[in-house]
């Protein structure tokens, strides 16, 4: 199975829709990201989840800078990553993420309006 797209909901008046997806094994894409989205996490297992978000651009001092980010056992997360979007753009303008385990973990992604 190949990574699976997210599509990000807007944030609209202070109203905030939640419609979190099951985590997709091979991993999840943010297409046309743009740094104005944010992501949550909510990790319903009894072991924490490691989530790794791909850089495609190295940093200034030369080094690929993958972030990771940890959810703990029966825990939400948000997350916002700071640098550049263009350091997390693929060929195809999408955010890449991967899961050290997918189960029992859910996803969403968010935007603020354009």
């Amino acid at each position: 199975m190949a990574a699976s797209a997210i599509t990000p909901i807007e944030f609209l008046a202070g109203e905030l829709t939640e419609e979190m997806v099951d985590a997709n094994p091979d991993g999840n894409s943010v297409n046309n990201y743009t740094g104005k989205q944010w992501l949550e996490f909510q990790n319903d297992g009894d072991a924490a989840k490691t989530i790794t978000f791909n850089s495609i651009v190295l940093s200034d001092y030369g080094t690929d800078v993958n972030k990771t980010v940890t959810v703990a056992a029966g825990a939400r997360a948000k997350v916002k990553l700071v640098a550049p979007p263009t350091r997390w753009r693929d060929a195809n303008g999408a955010l890449q993420m991967t899961y050290d385990d997918a189960e029992d973990l859910k996803v969403a992604a968010y935007k603020w309006p354009e």
